[in-house]
């Protein structure tokens, strides 16, 4: 399948087909701030211990158990809520983390799960991964047409984060096309950034200040080009955007099909310094 792409990062393949995925165990995150002990901790069945050696930065862990719940959708859920979306997931449909989904992916350890703690009850989406490999990534995936090759996409999200810095760079959210060329957010070293990724490579600040195991509203609207390719990023006001350009290069060449990716993503050559955990929820596609 599609691989994910990074400025130097190496590519993977997805899964296809979540009816035949198998999924690794949920992971139940602890309560409150706890102090990291300065070792690099690998994921258990029932915790994940973010460790914080390189940054400056004081863990805060989630909160969350994971939770089965019927299969009963309800036309209270936001995908249910008018006005209706080109895509939606809101993980309140099924247990299942890649239901509505076309592909996923785990490597280095990465694990996808349902959790309990969610923006709009009764379920979100946690994806995590440990200390230590190389490149680790817990991620869903589908393709998608745009109506022209200018088309702009929004996507809007709600996210969850285990600590407020991961100074390795964690992705988010990516809309890209098949060469893994796209734009994309992170969250680095200080806050959250957008990685406009085409034939050309650039960074760009998100001037917002954000708190671990709190919910933010994130819009990224972005059209796929080599050249003009326009880039706006809001959160939580959605009247005035924090990124705002039209000369990015997003692409290094130009059709309508689109990939859209959620979940963690994470690479480092010697290896990563902390594990990560991300909630998301009420993420939905469309066109402008």
């Amino acid at each position: 399948m599609i691989a994910i792409a990074g400025c130097g990062y190496p590519e993977f393949g997805f899964t296809a087909g979540p009816a035949d995925a198998t999924i690794d165990s949920a992971i139940v995150p602890t309560e409150d701030v706890a102090a990291d002990d300065g070792a690099d901790t690998t994921v258990a069945d029932d915790t994940l211990d973010v460790d914080d050696t390189a940054s400056v930065d004081t863990l805060v862990s989630d909160t969350g158990v994971d939770t089965v719940m019927p299969d009963t959708p309800s036309d209270s859920t936001y995908c249910m809520k008018a006005p209706l979306h080109v895509f939606c997931s809101d993980w309140d449909t099924s247990t299942e983390p890649t239901y509505g989904w076309a592909s996923f992916n785990t490597t280095g350890g990465g694990t996808l799960a349902v959790d309990a703690t969610a923006f709009s009850t009764p379920r979100s989406f946690l994806a995590s991964f440990p200390a230590g490999a190389n490149a680790s990534s817990a991620t869903l995936a589908r393709t998608f047409t745009a109506p022209a090759i200018d088309t702009v996409a929004r996507i809007d999200f709600r996210v969850r984060l285990a600590v407020a810095s991961y100074s390795d760079g964690v992705m988010l959210v990516k809309l890209q096309r098949p060469s893994g060329r796209g734009a994309s957010i992170w969250l680095g070293s200080s806050g959250l950034y957008v990685e406009a990724l085409g034939s050309t490579y650039k960074t760009y600040p998100i001037s917002k200040g954000i708190a671990a195991a709190t919910w933010y509203h994130v819009r990224l609207e972005t059209s796929l080009k080599i050249s003009s390719a326009v880039v706006r990023v809001y959160v939580d006001d959605m009247t005035s955007p924090l990124v705002n350009v039209s000369d990015a290069s997003t692409a290094d060449d130009e059709a309508v099909d689109r990939e859209l990716v959620t979940g963690v993503y994470a690479s480092k050559p010697t290896g990563l310094a902390a594990g990560f955990f991300a909630r998301i929820d009420d993420l939905s596609l469309d066109w402008l």
